[in-house]
């Protein structure tokens, strides 16, 4: 796993990882996944322009991109299992699948963190695109006769595309000495797609 991290005057941030795994879940054919992702943060508030300002007191504006993994699903489901029901009684419980991989997620973001009046009023407003591709997916196979029906697991030729937006605004209605009131409010929208093909 790599990672670096640069801060120009505390005004830009470029932030970039790469991580690397592996698991003997998947097939033999794609055990290993990287993740790479980056983001970068402009804070504004240190900016000349902004400075001393009496109605915007924090704002930065952040973006990044990043892919992530998921093997979420029984050991051994890449591998031929069979299952002993009797004396001389032996069915397959499983199918393997030696090109088994990883399923990931693509996530775009992009959102703006701001306070106003020293702090008083602040929140965020962030949007979000994920795509998640290659997805897990357990099938049942019939097999002839009384052999009954086994699983199969696959990654799924389609993508799955979620996108949407969250705010938060909050409010520091009382603040004194010995006793403080914040009240705050946030909503989310949500969409999600299925995008066919690979």
């Amino acid at each position: 796993m790599g990672c670096a991290r640069n801060n120009w005057q505390d005004r830009l941030v470029l932030t970039g990882t790469v991580r690397a795994d592996g698991s003997s879940k998947f097939g033999a054919n794609n055990r290993y996944g990287v993740f790479p992702s980056f983001a970068l943060a402009w804070n504004a508030s240190n900016e000349k322009f902004l400075a001393n300002n009496k109605f915007i007191s924090n704002l930065k504006v952040r973006a990044g991109w990043g892919r992530t993994g998921n093997q979420e699903f029984p050991a051994g489901a890449s591998l031929n299992r069979y299952q002993i029901n009797g004396p001389n009684d032996v069915t397959r419980s499983n199918f393997g699948n030696a090109d088994l991989t990883w399923e990931q997620s693509d996530m775009i973001n992009a959102g703006v963190d701001f306070g106003l009046f020293e702090d008083r009023v602040w929140g965020s407003i962030d949007w979000f695109q994920k795509l998640s591709s290659k997805v897990l997916f357990e099938q049942i196979v019939a097999q002839p006769g009384p052999l009954g029906s086994a699983k199969y697991w696959i990654n799924l030729p389609g993508n799955i595309l979620n996108t949407g937006v969250e705010l938060a605004v909050n409010a520091a209605v009382v603040r004194g000495k010995d006793f403080s009131w914040n009240v705050g409010v946030n909503a989310s929208f949500l969409k999600a797609f299925i995008v066919t093909g690979k």
